[in-house]
C-alpha cells in the first residue's frame, strides 16, 4: 500500500512537471491561462527567455519531488528521503491551506487560484497518507 501511494504521488508530480513543459511550449496564452501572471505572459510574448527559465526551474523541482516519491516507494535511494518527503508534503498542505483563508480575504480570489489550492490540498493529503503509512504507522513509543 505504501509503495502504491508513493508511486501515485510520483505520477502526480511527473504530471505537474509535464504540464509545466507544455506551458513553456505553448507560451504566452498558457502562462496567462494557468495564472502565471501578466508579467510572465507579456515577457514570453515579447520573446524573453525569463519565463521559460523560471518555468524550467519549477519543472525541475517537480521532477525532484517525483524522484523522492519513488525513493519513498523503495525504487530509488536518495539522501534524506524521509525529511525531503516531509518537506514536500508540508509544501503541498501549506499551499492547499489557502482554501481555508479565502472566506476571510478582502480581495477577490481567482477561480484558478481556488482550484489550484484545492488540488494542492488533495495532493498534500495523498502525500500525507503515504508519509503516515511509511514513517508513522506501526511505530511504538
Amino acid at each position: 500500500m505504501t509503495s502504491t501511494l508513493w508511486t501515485i504521488c510520483a505520477a502526480i508530480n511527473v504530471g505537474i512537471a509535464v504540464l509545466h513543459i507544455i506551458i513553456i511550449l505553448i507560451g504566452e496564452r498558457a502562462y496567462r491561462y494557468f495564472g502565471a501572471g501578466e508579467w510572465m505572459a507579456t515577457q514570453d510574448g515579447a520573446g524573453s527567455w525569463i519565463p521559460a527559465l523560471v518555468t524550467s526551474a519549477v519543472t525541475a523541482v517537480f521532477f525532484v519531488f517525483a524522484a523522492y516519491n519513488l525513493a519513498g516507494a523503495g525504487r530509488l535511494v536518495l539522501p534524506l528521503t524521509m525529511w525531503a518527503l516531509l518537506g514536500i508534503t508540508a509544501i503541498y498542505l501549506l499551499r492547499g491551506s489557502v482554501v481555508f483563508a479565502v472566506p476571510f480575504m478582502s480581495t477577490q480570489v481567482s477561480a484558478f487560484d481556488l482550484y489550484s489550492s484545492f488540488a494542492s490540498l488533495a495532493i498534500g493529503v495523498v502525500h500525507a497518507a503515504a508519509f503516515y503509512t511509511t514513517y508513522i504507522a506501526g511505530r511504538t513509543a
